[in-house]
C-alpha cells in the first residue's frame, strides 16, 4: 500500500519547517540538561530524553521531502 502525502513545507516567512523542528528538539534538550545537568542526573531526579530522538528523526523526514519539491512518499 502506498501512501502520497503532499506539504508545503514552507512557513510563510519564507523558512523551510525542518530547522524549526530541529531546533524544537535542540531546545528540549538543552532544557533537560539545564534543569538535571549534563549526565541527565541530578537532585532534581532523572531524565531520559526519548522524544528528542523522534523529534530529530522528523526533522531529518521533512528536510528529506523538502529536497523532493515538497512531496513525501511511503510505500510499504
Amino acid at each position: 500500500m502506498a501512501v502520497r502525502l503532499q506539504q508545503d513545507c514552507l512557513h510563510p516567512s519564507g523558512l523551510t519547517v525542518a530547522p524549526l523542528v530541529a531546533g524544537a528538539g535542540a531546545a528540549s534538550l538543552a532544557s533537560c540538561v539545564a534543569h538535571y545537568g549534563p549526565l541527565f542526573h541530578g537532585p532534581a531526579g532523572v531524565c531520559v530524553p526519548v522524544g528528542v530522538p523522534l523529534v530529530f528523526a522528523v526533522a531529518w523526514f521533512v528536510w528529506q521531502g523538502e529536497g523532493r519539491g515538497g512531496r513525501i512518499r511511503l510505500s510499504g
